[in-house]
């Protein structure tokens, strides 16, 4: 019964991070975390259950706590929970490569510039007064800055844009710029329109403005993406172009020192966008670091979540002022399959998690105990 008790003592936390609410407390540093916050990275890859969400969470959560940070802002681009807010993307018609670079543009133009907006209150110096005008004109100014709110809006003026119920003149979402009128257009919520001018705001003029507003307050701003490999399931059609397109809106926007975008994205999704041939691949990969877990981050990550349970080390009578190594053999026998030649318990738990890669993911290896 007492080692029954033991164990109902110990608590190592829960597989996914989304839904982990003692991330904090037994996060580890590692050297990729590190660069990130640094800025020496962009696109962080890893297999399922590396620990990219886990990297998220932290950076959303403590970047004001964090000195490399200091002058940055972090704006989440996507919803924790629920269907991926790109999903949307799926109830429009399918649009071109080009088209989709539009798309995102917008997107990031409208979440930052309203969240920029908010956040000033209406005090606003001359390229924020111009940036509120411009994502006014475009239908693009919202009533909160949330990736929900944004995209929505955004997808609303999709749909009213490229299903129209009949039109003089023909529309399709431009590759290069965000259009504000549309001639004589009747759409299916609409009256006709009387304008017969049409007027095309230059996408990359756009974020020039929004890069001049984000200067003017001497910081810089990290658009943070997560849950791509979510995004899209079930839309195949959509999928790669869309996420073709997000990746070649990353390297434009290298051309504004103020405005990040931070990619989090699964090694296989990556593959699939990649494959055939990317123009400009090596600009990409030079910022892109993938996860990897050593034996040794593996083993102080679990002795880390040892420790954060209290009840369990009180019960084994363990000081906190011993090592990992000690706290492991206290828990831990020095072999599960006992012989000369058979491995020591760590080893063991090691050769079981692997996945078909030969790769050991965290999650892996504490659900093994």
């Amino acid at each position: 019964m007492k080692a029954v008790s033991l164990l109902k003592a110990l608590d190592i936390g829960n597989s996914v991070a989304e839904f982990d609410t003692d991330l904090q407390a037994y996060f580890l540093e590692t050297q990729i975390y590190s660069d990130f916050t640094k800025g020496k990275y962009d696109i962080i890859a890893g297999d399922k259950g590396t620990g990219k969400t886990a990297i998220y969470r932290i950076v959303r959560d403590k970047y004001r706590d964090i000195p490399e940070l200091a002058d940055v802002e972090i704006v989440s681009g996507f919803n924790d929970s629920g269907n991926p807010v790109f999903q949307r993307l799926s109830q429009s018609q399918v649009l071109s490569e080009g088209q989709y670079i539009t798309v995102w543009k917008s997107y990031i133009l409208s979440l930052l510039g309203n969240y920029l907006l908010d956040v000033c209150e209406g005090g606003y110096s001359d390229t924020m007064g111009k940036l509120d005008r411009l994502l006014s004109a475009v239908g693009l100014r919202t009533r909160d800055a949330t990736a929900i709110t944004v995209f929505s809006q955004l997808t609303n003026l999709l749909r009213r844009f490229t299903q129209p119920k009949s039109a003089e003149v023909t529309f399709s979402v431009t590759d290069t710029g965000m259009p504000i009128v549309t001639p004589k257009v009747e759409f299916a919520d609409l009256c006709a329109q009387e304008d017969n001018t049409q007027t095309i705001i230059n996408s990359d003029d756009a974020m020039a403005i929004l890069n001049q507003a984000i200067s003017d307050l001497g910081v810089k701003m990290w658009l943070v993406l997560d849950r791509l490999d979510e995004a899209f399931i079930g839309y195949a059609n959509i999928e790669i172009p869309a996420l073709r397109a997000l990746f070649r809106t990353y390297l434009d926007l290298q051309a504004y020192d103020h405005i990040k975008l931070k990619l989090f994205v699964r090694n296989d999704l990556f593959r699939k966008i990649t494959r055939g041939g990317f123009v400009n691949l090596t600009h990409i990969n030079a910022r892109r670091v993938q996860i990897l877990w050593h034996p040794e981050d593996l083993h102080a990550l679990l002795c880390r979540r040892l420790r954060e349970c209290p009840n369990f080390l009180q019960c084994l009578a363990f000081t906190e002022a011993a090592s990992d190594d000690e706290l492991f053999s206290v828990v831990f026998p020095s072999q599960v399959d006992v012989g000369e030649k058979k491995p020591s318990a760590w080893n063991w738990i090691l050769s079981r998690v692997r996945d078909g890669n030969r790769l050991t993911p965290p999650p892996g290896t504490l659900l093994t105990l």
